[in-house]
C-alpha cells in the first residue's frame, strides 16, 4: 500500500493506526507518509500521544515528511512527554526542521535537542537548523564546532553553511584545520559557495594535493559547487587524475557546466577500460548526455554496443536521446532490452568459489566501540555469506572503517577507499529472499542490482523501503548496543566463525 500510495488507502490506513497489533499500526503511520494530502494529518497527530514507541516515532516521521504545519504541537507534546527515546527525537528534530517556521514552543524544543546526551539527536538537530534556515540558534550550533563527535562538528559546519547561504567563509576555514578529514572534507565542499579567487585558489590546492582521498573529494566538490568561477581547464585536467574517484567527481562537475568545450575530454574519459573505471565512464556518459553535444554520438553509440556494463549502456541509451533528433533516437534499444541483454564476465580470482550454503555462521566485528556478533545466513544468501566470510579470513577488513553513519538508519563500513565508493575488486549477484530489514538486519550496499562487493550495513530500526531491494545476509544477535555508538571514521576488523564439517 505504501509503494502504490494512492489517496483511496487513507481511509483504511488510518482505521489501521488503531489495530491492536503495533507492528501493524506503525506501518500504517509510515504508509501514510507516502501519500500526498492532509486527510490523514488529524490520526497522525492522535497517534503522536500512542503507548507504542514504533507508532509514535512513525507517526512524528510522517508528519514531517508531509510538512504537516498543524502537526507541530502535537511533535512538541510527543517530545515533552519524557520518554528517554533517542530514536524518538531524532525523528522528532527531522519533522521539525522538514516543516520549518516552528512556533516558538517548536524551536525551544529543537534547541533542546542540540544539547542533548545522544549524538545521533545533536547531529538531527543540527542538520533541522540548516534545513530550516533557523538562524536564531545558530550560536548554538557554532559552539557545536568543538563537539567531540566527528559528525557533530561536520554537521555543525553544515548548518552554518545552510543557514548563512555562502556569506560563511570566515566561519568554515576553522574547520579545514580539524583532525578530521571528514570534517575538513565537509568545509572544503561548502566553502565553494563562496565568492573569491582566494577561496578558488585554495580549493585547487587541495584536489591537487597528494594527502587523503576524501580530503581531495571534498575540495573537488567545492570546485564543482563554485562554478563558473573555476576555470574549465581545471576540472578537464582532474579527468585524467590517478585518483578514479577524483576524476569522476570531475566528471559529474563538468555535466553541470553546460559548456561544450569540455566534450572531448569527457569522450577520453568515457573510453577509460576496466573495472576500476565503471564509474568514471558512467559520470562521462551522464555529462555528455546533459551537453547534449552531436560530436559525441559516435563514442557513445559504440559504448551502447561493446560496454560489459549494463549501468553504462543504460547512461549512454539515455545520453544518445537527448543527443538525437526524435526520429533517430526511435531506433534506441529501450532500458528493459539492456537489462536483459547480461554478458559475459571474466569471474575475478579474488572472488570465492561458488557454493549453495555457506559454512560460515557467524561475523564478529571488533570494533573500537564494543564487539558486534552477526548470525549469517548461509541458507538464505550462501554466495554472499561466503565471500564476507572470506574476506574476513583474509585480513581484508583490517582497520578498515565505518564512512557512513545515519542516525536511527545504518552503520555502512567495509570500503577499503573509505568514500563510499570502493569494492574488493570483484561484484556479487544479489541474492534475493523473503527476510525483511528489521532493527540489526545486515545488508550489502551497492549501486545497482548485482554491483554489491565488501560494503555492509546494519539498520537501527525497521526500514520497509529496503526490503527486496538490498540483500539480507545476517543479523545482529549481540552488540547493538555498540551499533547505535558507531561514529564515521571509526575502525574495525572482522572475524569469523564457521560450523565444524
Amino acid at each position: 500500500i505504501a509503494l502504490i500510495a494512492d489517496e483511496r488507502s487513507v481511509p483504511p490506513l488510518v482505521r489501521m493506526i488503531e489495530d491492536p497489533d503495533p507492528g501493524v499500526a506503525w506501518r500504517a503511520a509510515y504508509a501514510l507518509e507516502k501519500i500526498e494530502g492532509t486527510t490523514q494529518v488529524p490520526a497522525l497527530i492522535e497517534a503522536c500521544g500512542s503507548g507504542e514507541p514504533m507508532v509514535r516515532r512513525a507517526a512524528v516521521r510522517s508528519l514531517g515528511r508531509l510538512e504537516a504545519a498543524e502537526g507541530i504541537d502535537a511533535i512538541v507534546s510527543t517530545h515533552d512527554a519524557g520518554w528517554s527515546d533517542w530514536q524518538l527525537d531524532v525523528r522528532i528534530a527531522e519533522a521539525l526542521g522538514r516543516i520549518g517556521s516552528p512556533t516558538e514552543d517548536g524551536m525551544r524544543v529543537a534547541g533542546q535537542l542540540l544539547t542533548s546526551e545522544n549524538f545521533h539527536v545533536r547531529v538531527a538537530a543540527l542538520q533541522a537548523v540548516g534545513r530550516a534556515r533557523w538562524r536564531d540558534l545558530l550560536p548554538q550550533a557554532l559552539d557545536l564546532r568543538d563537539d567531540p563527535v566527528v559528525d557533530v562538528r561536520a554537521a555543525a559546519y553544515e548548518a552554518t553553511a545552510d543557514c548563512l547561504e555562502g556569506r560563511t567563509r570566515e566561519l568554515l576555514l576553522p574547520g579545514l584545520e580539524d583532525p578530521s578529514p571528514i570534517v575538513v572534507a565537509t568545509c572544503l565542499r561548502r566553502l565553494g559557495e563562496s565568492n573569491g579567487d582566494e577561496i578558488v585558489a585554495l580549493l585547487i590546492d587541495a584536489a591537487s594535493d597528494s594527502g587523503e582521498r576524501i580530503r581531495r573529494l571534498g575540495a573537488v566538490q567545492g570546485l564543482a559547487t563554485a562554478g563558473d568561477q573555476v576555470e574549465l581547464a581545471v576540472l578537464t585536467s582532474l579527468l585524467e587524475d590517478r585518483d578514479l574517484f577524483v576524476a569522476t567527481t570531475a566528471a559529474e562537475a563538468l555535466g553541470e557546466r553546460d559548456d561544450a568545450a569540455a566534450v572531448p575530454a569527457l569522450m577520453a574519459a568515457l573510453q577509460k577500460p576496466g573495472p576500476r573505471a565503471a564509474d568514471l565512464r558512467l559520470a562521462s556518459a551522464t555529462a555528455l548526455g546533459k551537453l547534449g553535444d552531436a560530436r559525441a554520438e559516435e563514442i557513445l553509440r559504440s559504448v551502447l554496443a561493446t560496454d560489459d556494463d549494463p549501468r553504462i549502456r543504460l547512461a549512454a541509451r539515455d545520453a544518445l536521446e537527448k543527443i538525437l533528433p526524435p526520429e533517430e533516437s526511435i531506433g534506441l534499444p529501450d532500458a528493459d532490452e539492456i537489462r536483459r541483454d547480461v554478458r559475459p564476465v571474466t569471474r575475478s580470482t579474488r572472488q570465492p568459489g561458488l557454493v549453495t550454503r555457506s559454512s560460515a555462521e557467524q561475523l564478529v566485528l571488533h570494533t573500537v566501540r564494543g564487539r558486534i556478533t552477526i548470525d549469517l545466513f548461509g541458507d538464505d544468501a550462501p554466495q554472499m555469506v561466503e565471500s564476507f566470510a572470506a574476506l574476513a579470513d583474509s585480513g581484508f577488513f583490517e582497520d578498515l572503517t565505518f564512512h557512513r553513519v545515519v542516525g536511527d538508519f545504518v552503520i555502512q563500513g567495509g570500503d577499503p577507499t573509505g568514500t563510499g565508493w570502493g569494492d574488493a575488486g570483484y561484484t556479487l549477484r544479489s541474492e534475493w529472499n523473503p527476510r525483511r530489514y528489521q532493527r540489526g538486519t545486515v545488508g550489502i550496499a551497492h549501486s545497482g542490482k548485482d554491483t554489491g562487493s565488501c560494503q555492509l550495513f546494519i539498520t537501527q530500526s525497521p526500514q520497509p523501503h529496503l526490503d527486496a531491494r538490498y540483500t539480507i545476509w545476517g543479523e545482529v544477535v549481540s552488540g547493538m548496543q555498540v551499533v547505535d555508538r558507531i561514529q564515521r571514521g571509526d575502525t574495525f576488523r572482522a572475524e569469523v566463525r564457521r560450523r565444524a564439517e
